[in-house]
């Protein structure tokens, strides 16, 4: 991927993408924060839709994987955190604290 590629799908252009990620460990850092946080909001969302009560523990399992399914079953995608982890020892260091952090 470059950041030509990624401005034209954006309907950027590179030097805007270039701004507010100078480096491509910047973005790949960004992405992960961000699906780190994405996938906290859900979390959050079970916690107040399942509760506390006794058993409750199974069911957050079954709707945060069903999320899981429903995003990355039966389609192309990869997890980013998957995708990352395999090629942990290329990326900077800000990226596989994000990563570890994720």
């Amino acid at each position: 991927m470059s950041f030509r590629d990624l401005a034209a799908a954006v309907g950027m252009n590179s030097a805007s993408v270039h701004y507010h990620f100078p480096t491509k460990g910047d973005l790949a850092r960004a992405r992960v924060i961000r699906c780190r946080q994405s996938l906290e909001r859900v979390r959050e969302e079970i916690d107040r839709k399942e509760g506390t009560v006794k058993g409750a523990a199974e069911g957050k399992l079954r709707r945060f994987f069903g999320v899981l399914v429903e995003a990355f079953g039966g389609n192309d995608r990869v997890c980013l955190a998957a995708a990352v982890t395999a090629e942990r020892d290329l990326v900077e260091s800000g990226v596989v604290e994000a990563l570890v952090r994720f």
